[in-house]
């Protein structure tokens, strides 16, 4: 008797080694091929491999991974359905194997998060990232760094939505935690000054972004060993600042400074090149030199055209992530040559801007909604308000889309809308988007922010012709 259940046990044994073994080998090619991009393959392995998982134990870690796997798969292929399906099974076995607020569910609260912030919907991402501080906080204490590197998806988001004070004390708390954890003149630290440097200067609180950079770069020259390309971003992020205080020389000389360093950094820089030059080139439109600016956006846009046109080495190696930045300088290039009057040049250029975003992003995005805006200033001056029209509502309802209804960049698509209707004498309209954006852009930089003076004053304008027209 004893023998037979021993053989018996040994045999159990056996089988169950082989079912995991056959789920391993499923699970790992599954990931290959979707590694590839090859979605139908990787698709077919994948449930495969959860079929495989579940007739060795419903319930376990396998079944998860499986689960969550396939969940990529299927969000890859924008199949948005089964994919939050499957990500809501994982979570959920997860919180039966190990309980509702275990560090153990920080993987399925991330994917699921993660998922419903790529499909614009925050409001049921942003407690997910919140509980997966709350989770590490009880088990870690409040100043754990892993806890701080939790609090950054929650500030991303944030940020993201235009909340700029929350998002600054998320980002500040960070700072805080992984200083103390790591030191002062750390990477760690020099990232999260980074961000609530980019976070204040996005909210409009410019003396504040301004000590975070120069901190920042002090930072940047006491670590050892620091790629210059490290320090070339940062100079370019002052850069940006500046040019918002159209303080344009300052811009230009730092930007000079960020290209050096690009060429002295040991690796392939030459998409961070190729960018550089883009914004030297809107440091000389903005400051009104277009035929100056001309000149530069045409270089940056043949070094991106060689790095990532069709047939170049590079075009099928690089990530689609890239192609936004093209598009961007597609963009502001096309708004260049509008400035010269050479409009067949500025249409077939953001024509190529609007073709590159949805090739990377699909049909909504942020920066898509800003081309689109750019073309419809662009029809607007031209006398075409007819055609300007549709494209200032479409970007109106893709930033709102994209950034939250209240959002300061929907602010600015009610402006642009504003002044469609202002061209049209079309004042009480005018008036009442202008007034919508005036209280966004109060929520989002505070009533007495200098921000603000440019949409007050066109209300003014607004109120003042429609009594002289009344």
């Amino acid at each position: 008797m004893k023998y037979s259940l021993f053989a018996g046990g040994l045999l159990l044994a056996t089988t169950t080694l082989a079912a995991s073994a056959d789920w391993q080998a499923l699970h790992e090619q599954a990931l290959a091929q979707l590694q590839q991009g090859h979605y139908t393959e990787a698709e077919a392995l994948a449930r495969q491999a959860l079929t495989a998982a579940q007739a060795q134990l419903p319930e376990s870690a396998p079944v998860v991974t499986s689960l969550r796997s396939l969940a990529d798969i299927e969000a890859a292929q924008h199949v948005d359905a089964p994919a939050e399906a499957h990500y809501k099974q994982a979570l959920a076995l997860d919180e039966k194997l190990h309980g509702d607020e275990q560090a153990a569910l920080d993987t399925d609260l991330d994917q699921l998060a993660s998922f419903y912030a790529s499909r614009y919907r925050f409001d049921e991402a942003l407690p997910l990232y919140q509980r997966r501080v709350s989770i590490f906080e009880a088990a870690y204490g409040p100043s754990h760094p892993a806890v701080a590197e939790r609090l950054l998806d929650v500030a991303g988001l944030q940020r993201q939505l235009g909340h700029y004070a929350q998002a600054e004390l998320l980002y500040q708390r960070a700072l805080d935690i992984d200083t103390a954890e790591y030191g002062p003149n750390t990477r760690a630290v020099a990232a999260r000054l980074s961000e609530l440097a980019a976070t204040h200067a996005e909210g409009g609180n410019y003396k504040a972004a301004e000590m975070d950079y120069a901190r920042l770069l002090d930072v940047q020259a006491a670590i050892s060993g620091l790629d210059p390309a490290y320090h070339a971003h940062s100079l370019e992020a002052l850069a940006r600042l500046k040019l918002c205080e159209q303080e344009y020389r300052a811009a230009g000389k730092l930007l000079r400074q960020a290209a050096s360093l690009y060429a002295d950094s040991p690796g392939n820089n030459a998409l961070a090149q190729a960018a550089n030059l883009g914004l030297q080139a809107d440091c000389a439109r903005l400051s009104g030199h277009y035929a100056d600016a001309a000149a530069l956006y045409l270089n940056a846009l043949n070094q991106y055209q060689t790095l990532l046109g069709p047939g170049q080495p590079g075009a099928d190696t690089l990530p689609a992530a890239t192609l936004p930045d093209w598009a961007l300088v597609l963009d502001h290039a096309a708004v260049n040559s509008a400035a010269l009057a050479q409009d067949a040049e500025a249409l077939a250029r953001f024509t190529q801007a609007q073709a590159l975003y949805q090739q990377a992003l699909g049909d909504s995005s942020i920066g898509l909604a800003q081309t689109l805006c750019d073309l419809a200033d662009f029809k607007l001056a031209r006398k075409n308000a007819d055609d300007a029209e549709p494209l200032y509502w479409q970007a109106l309802a893709m930033r709102e889309k994209t950034q939250g209804a209240d959002h300061p960049d929907v602010a600015s698509a009610m402006q642009a809308l504003a002044r469609l209707d202002t061209a049209n004498k079309a004042f009480t309209q005018a008036e009442v988007m202008l007034k919508q954006a005036l209280t966004l852009d109060e929520q989002a930089y505070g009533k007495d922010s200098p921000l603000l003076a440019p949409v007050r004053q066109a209300l003014e304008e607004v109120q003042k012709r429609e009594k002289n027209l009344n």
